[in-house]
């Protein structure tokens, strides 16, 4: 059950709470007052669209939070929060919240972020909510089929499984056969290139990292005549020439041992003197050392010239890298063997079509089998329910016709069929329904769902468009019924529906010099009776339009609490 909304800083809130009780929960309001900025608010914070300049203030980031009370959770509800990592809450308290700022939000449940298409599957199974044009959908054929699925899915959801993972198979299959379409000359003209490709890569005998110990020894030999010249100015400069360093430090040794005798002072300089000459022999014999393993060799330069060029060429054929180049070749390999079993698997693939498209037209025909089934009861569950809403000759049939193709749903086409007049001719849903009715038979449809599926919480955003009086009156009747089973959330203008309240919440809007303002009030019980006096009377209340309302009030608790 959802039993608390906030929201900040969305549209026309500044901010809001709103505590929400079970039995039927009614929002009225003038129009305009955003009674359905707060059912929007509800869709965002499940996940849904967020709309364009959604932020009262569009420098503070906006909040929207939902409080669900989670009673005794079935194990399949408890699965699917540990599979997208949500602790079951001991407590069975569910918050679910997004923050909203200008370039994104974030969703979070119980405080731990999620993302928006999982949050919608989780919440899918705590609420249902209707919006103002949502039962323009049943002018599709298609949510025709996912109504009835979905009215039937304890039997019907394993059968279009099975036909879901069997039509997977079949179109991965289709895939492959559209490749196999090459002719001889096509397919040995490939295989001659990729065993070409294929031995290039082999016979190069590449090895990892190979490239760059090459570049190191490359340029080292390139280099050998220029670093024996300059290595060889190093060493006549320390020992061969005539003023050399080692001779200049060997007579400044021979000058300061004579003055040390003189003044002790010295002994530092002489001491570094002697470190000085200790350095530049070392020097001398690492230099000689160096120069001594420099080969000048031509032949190696060329060779390691060679194996780099080789490697260059290898690159940019199949690859920047070793590893790029090496999965062409992979490639390369497999392809060939596709190519060598060719006609063997073009003929397993044809043979495994065929057997798919027999699988899939038996389970297709069993999926339509279990689907009729369901369809009678739909059929008739759904026609009771519309003469409550003061469809009083009506009738409804689910049409079927089968498809050419297969699909994922199998290969049914559901048509849902009404007459609403008497003698009129049973045609399409979607050429005879105006407004009003789309909304009662969604309504209707709600009502039979409700009582097949786990949702402890439904929410309509105007349900009642486009129908007044004894029509009202029972759409306001099957709301109170749906209400003893779920907790119901209604947006309304009709005093009929807003009677029926077991909480009443009354939505205004407010203007003042800081800007205009949505708020929102639980009524009391005398409060409500003006609120629904307001619909009756408009702006001339007086004693008797209130008795009205009193009266109506009462004949809701008597009529629809039994």
């Amino acid at each position: 059950m959802l039993h608390s909304l906030h929201i900040a800083n969305v549209a026309l809130i500044d901010e809001i709470d709103i505590e929400f009780t079970p039995g039927l929960n009614i929002l009225s309001g003038e129009t305009g007052a955003g009674k359905s900025v707060i059912i929007g608010s509800v869709s965002i914070a499940l996940g849904g669209k967020l709309p364009k300049d959604i932020l009262k203030d569009p420098q503070k980031s906006g909040f929207i939070e939902l409080g669900f009370s989670i009673v005794e959770p079935d194990r399949s509800f408890i699965d699917l929060l540990e599979e997208k990592q949500i602790d079951v809450p001991e407590d069975g308290e569910l918050l679910i919240s997004r923050k909203i700022t200008g370039t994104k939000s974030v969703c979070r449940i119980n405080g731990e972020t999620i993302s928006a298409s999982d949050l919608r599957d989780i919440t899918d199974c705590l609420l249902d909510l209707h919006g103002q044009h949502e039962h323009q959908s049943l002018l599709k054929k298609s949510k025709h089929l996912e109504i009835l699925d979905e009215f039937g899915k304890a039997k019907i959801a394993p059968t279009k499984q099975k036909v879901a993972d069997l039509y997977a198979t079949y179109r991965e299959t289709l895939r492959e056969l559209s490749e196999m379409d090459l002719d001889d000359i096509k397919r040995f003209r490939e295989m001659d290139f990729c065993e070409y490709e294929l031995n290039e890569i082999d016979a190069a005998h590449l090895i990892e990292g190979e490239e760059e110990d090459l570049m190191a020894q490359f340029k080292k030999a390139n280099s050998a005549a220029t670093l024996v010249q300059g290595l060889s100015e190093i060493y006549d400069e320390i020992n061969a020439s005539r003023t050399s360093a080692s001779e200049a430090v060997e007579r400044s040794l021979k000058v300061i041992s004579h003055l040390v005798t003189l003044d002790e002072g010295l002994t530092a300089i002489h001491d570094e003197l002697m470190d000085l000459e200790s350095l530049l022999h070392d020097v001398s014999l690492d230099v000689n050392s160096y120069l001594s393993g420099i080969s000048q060799d031509e032949e190696l330069l060329s060779s390691l010239q060679g194996r780099l060029d080789l490697i260059h060429d290898m690159k940019r054929k199949y690859g920047n890298t070793y590893e790029e180049i090496m999965a062409h070749r992979d490639e390369c390999e497999k392809r060939l063997a596709f190519l060598r079993n060719y006609e063997e698997k073009k003929n397993t693939l044809t043979a495994q079509k065929a057997r798919l498209e027999n699988d899939l037209t038996i389970a297709s025909d069993e999926l339509s089998k279990v689907r009729k089934t369901y369809a009678k009861s739909f059929e008739k569950e759904l026609k009771e329910g519309l003469v409550d809403l003061n469809f009083l000759t009506v009738e409804f049939e689910v049409a079927f016709a089968k498809n050419e193709h297969f699909s994922a749903n199998g290969m049914d086409d559901v048509d849902f069929m009404i007459s609403t007049n008497p003698g009129s001719p049973i045609r399409p849903l979607s050429q005879i329904a105006s407004g009003g009715e789309l909304s009662r038979i969604m309504l209707a449809i709600k009502s039979i769902m409700a009582r097949t599926d786990d949702v402890d919480t439904l929410i309509f955003d105007e349900i009642d468009t486009g129908i007044s009086g004894r029509t009202a009156q029972k759409v306001a009747e099957l709301l109170g019924k749906i209400s003893k089973d779920r907790q119901v959330i209604c947006i309304s203008h009709l005093p009929q529906i807003v009677s029926m309240a077991d909480t009443h919440f009354l939505i205004e809007k407010d203007a003042d010099q800081n800007g205009t303002h949505t708020d929102i009030f639980m009524l009391n019980e005398e409060d409500s009776v003006k609120e629904i006096a307001r619909m009756l009377g408009g702006k001339e209340i007086n004693d008797l339009v209130l008795e009205n309302a009193r009266q109506m009030k009462k004949m809701a608790r008597s009529e629809t609490r039994v």
